[in-house]
C-alpha cells in the first residue's frame, strides 16, 4: 500500500486549503 504518501500529501493539502 504505497498510498500512505498520497494520503499524507492530501491531508497536508486539505489543511493548507482550510
Amino acid at each position: 500500500f504505497e498510498d500512505a504518501k498520497k494520503v499524507r500529501f492530501f491531508k497536508s493539502n486539505s489543511e493548507t486549503i482550510k
